[in-house]
């Protein structure tokens, strides 16, 4: 149990069940990337968004991929996505460590943050997510978002490429035509 503040991209374990959260909503125990700065939890609260390892959101516009190799490594596809179109302000009593398998007999609770560009594309693909559209390209245009904004779409591009040449393991269920476009940079 967390019960003070948190620094920004610390990965936990949040349990959706507690919150009877109605489907298709996340159900069960997920690991969430705290994505609001400690200034901003002094009321005991955290904004959060789920990660998830399904391979389904390389294609989401509201996902990112995290490029953090040693927490791909406890996803069972090898990748790992932050939901940004899901945020939840959860209480930091919720939050639990993250802990993977058994080592030594006991649970064995790595410390994951996400950093640098990472979380800056966690935290600029939420704030697309909670802007309208036409807002987000005046803002992306005219100010300092514009050279992060090209990197995440960058990112995106890369991700949907990788995904898409990986020997046919995977297919995506929507067609190349009919995927949403981000706005222009």
């Amino acid at each position: 149990m967390v019960q003070s503040t948190v620094p920004a991209g610390t990965v936990l374990y949040l349990d959706f069940d507690q919150l009877n959260l109605e489907k298709p909503e996340f159900v069960g125990t997920h690991p969430v990337i705290v994505v609001s700065p400690e200034s901003k939890q002094k009321d005991g609260t955290a904004i959060v968004v789920p990660l998830t390892s399904a391979a389904t959101n390389a294609h989401n516009i509201g996902a990112v991929e995290i490029t953090n190799k040693s927490l791909a490594r406890t996803s069972p596809t090898g990748r790992s996505f932050a939901v940004c179109d899901k945020p939840l302000t959860v209480a930091l009593s919720r939050l639990r460590p993250f802990s993977v398998g058994r080592r030594s007999g006991v649970n064995y609770q790595p410390n994951y943050k996400i950093k640098g560009e990472d979380l800056a594309n966690v935290r600029m693909s939420l704030f697309r997510a909670v802007h309208a559209e036409d807002e987000v390209r005046r803002l992306v245009a005219d100010g300092p978002l514009a050279r992060l904004w090209a990197k995440l779409k960058e990112r995106q591009k890369r991700s949907r490429k990788d995904t898409a040449t990986n020997n046919g393991k995977y297919k995506s269920p929507v067609p190349p035509d009919d995927r949403p476009t981000p706005p222009p940079a």
